[in-house]
């Protein structure tokens, strides 16, 4: 029993490990393609003026 515990806790930890550089990067991606985004809207509305 302890055992399967300390090896479904091992587990966990792993997929903490892989997971949380994914969301960290999928975050940092997303706060970047929405600056980019932003900044070519703001070219845009400047040049039609």
């Amino acid at each position: 029993m302890k055992d399967g515990k300390f090896r479904l806790n091992m587990m966990v930890r792993l997929l903490l490990m892989t997971v949380n550089p994914l969301l960290i990067m999928m975050i940092v991606i997303t706060f970047v393609s929405a600056g980019v985004i932003r900044q070519k809207i703001i070219e845009e509305a400047l040049q039609s003026v």
